[in-house]
């Protein structure tokens, strides 16, 4: 992953073993007080969907965000009926923790939105043997 840096976010590429472009994720709103940021993905090919890149790059921002940014807290929001993706953070330890309906516009209607967060010690608990 190849990665571009400001103070208040970092962007990462996310791409193949032989270098082809994938999608971008990173973290952003990155608050150095509280110790949290929002974590952000895009698979930008279809065909692409469900083949580990979204998780392998959840992995590694994740272990970045606690051992290197010392970041307490990781937070996102998903399209509630985007099970795909909320399957994929629930995977890598983000839980649920709030409902916003009818946050979102898309595709003519209105969609809730999952908020869901992960704690540096709920990471820490969940990789010990």
């Amino acid at each position: 992953m190849a990665s571009v840096s400001g103070d208040d976010a970092k962007y990462f590429a996310i791409e193949t073993l032989d270098g082809k472009l994938v999608g971008d994720c990173g973290l952003r709103k990155i608050d150095w007080k509280s110790r949290k940021a929002e974590f952000f993905i895009t698979i930008g090919e279809k065909q692409l969907w469900g083949k580990g890149f979204g998780s392998d790059a959840l992995r590694i921002v994740i272990r970045l965000a606690f051992h290197r940014m010392n970041l307490n807290r990781l937070w996102l929001t998903t399209l509630a009926d985007n099970s795909r993706a909320v399957r994929c953070y629930e995977k890598c330890g983000f839980v649920r923790e709030g409902l916003l309906r009818q946050e979102s516009f898309v595709d003519g209607k209105y969609r809730d939105v999952f908020m869901m967060g992960l704690l540096r010690e709920d990471n820490e608990a969940a990789s010990r043997p």
